[in-house]
Formats: C-alpha cells, structure tokens, sequence
C-alpha cells in the first residue's frame, strides 16, 4: 500500500514503477496520510521496524511493461502525423499538466506546448478537494475522464513534466479498468528539451 502527502502523485509514481516490474500487488491509499489521520487512524512514530520478507527477484524481463520512450513516439507521429485513435492501437496522449502548460503559456523545458494531438485532463481535476484529496466518486471520474475524449478501449499514453502528477492519472485509469496504459519515459522534460520533437500550442 503506497501514501504520500501530496495528493497521491508521489504514491502513484511508486505504483507505476512497480507495475513496470511487474509488481501488480499494490495499491494507492485514497486521500493519502492526511486522510487516513483525518479518519482517526492510528500513527506511529519513530524508525520502522525491518520487514522480516525475503527480498524479491526482479524479473528484468518483463521490465518497461508500461513505460513507452520518445523515440517510439516519434516513430508514431512520423508515421500518422497528429495521432489518431480510429484503430485503438494508435496511442491517446493524455497530458496531465496545467492548462498554462498545456498551451505553452508556463514554459519549463526548452519548448513549451504540448505533443501534437494531446488532450489535457489536469491531474488534480480527479481529485476531490474538499475530501482530503481522494479521488473522486467513480460515477464521476468515468464522466470526467469521457468528457475528455478517452475511452476504454484506448492505448493511453499519460505524461506531464516529470512523470509524477501523470502517474496519479496511470493509477486513476487503471482503477476504472482501463487496460492499455503507459507512462511516458522521460516526460515533457525530455520532450520539451530536444531539437527533433514536434509540440503543439
């Protein structure tokens, strides 16, 4: 079970990267530490005890099971030009960032502006502000996540600057059951600082 006190976004990176490894026994705390303590949950302080598991075996090779790079999406959009979903193979870029970002507004790579044909879902919209940030009802989070153009049956493709605010949408998706998605390696901080990646404002 995996918490943070940031919304989940931290949490959520921690889940991607185990799910990359393989590792699907793991779950987001909803609303994170401050719900759990707001709930009335106990704490504990001081060190952790030392787990007494034995260690795991990573398979390296069923690594990078939702993880795609930049440059297979180049090859992508060198193919297609702007995305299109009509074949469910084609991936949907979900940019999870700020709006200011999305439009190139709020520049914090090289470029600013968004991978052509993306669509903005801002990750914190899936969560529920006056309810310690848990995620919202799934009622609504599915109503969201439409009116946003996904749908089920897409290949998604999530990024923001760095990974971690998209990771919270991964985790949002797949809890709606949501089977192909991916993270994108390296991010807009990758994107946003090479010369040969094509952006849209």
């Amino acid at each position: 079970v995996c918490y943070d006190r940031q919304g989940g976004s931290a949490a959520s990176r921690l889940i991607w990267t185990l799910h990359t490894f393989g590792f699907y026994n793991c779950s987001l705390l909803d609303g994170g530490l401050d719900a759990w303590i707001a709930e009335g949950f106990e704490v504990t302080q001081g060190p952790p005890e030392t787990p007494q598991n034995e260690t795991p075996v990573v398979d390296l090779s069923t690594a990078r099971q939702h993880v795609v790079n930049t440059d297979e999406v180049l090859k992508i959009l060198g193919k297609t030009g702007t995305p299109t979903n009509d074949d469910n193979r084609t991936p949907v870029f979900l940019d999870a960032r700020s709006q200011k970002e999305f439009n190139g507004e709020d520049v914090r790579s090289d470029k600013g502006g968004r991978i052509p044909g993306a669509r903005q879902l801002e990750w914190t919209d899936a969560l529920d502000r006056n309810n310690h940030m848990k995620l919202l009802p799934e009622n609504e989070l599915r109503g969201l996540v439409e009116r946003a153009g996904f749908k089920t049956e897409d290949t998604i493709v999530a990024y923001c600057q760095t990974h971690q605010r998209s990771s919270l949408s991964y985790v949002m998706l797949r809890h709606l059951g949501f089977a192909n998605v991916f993270g994108l390696e390296g991010a807009w901080s990758e994107w946003g600082n090479r010369d040969d990646t094509p952006i849209e404002k």
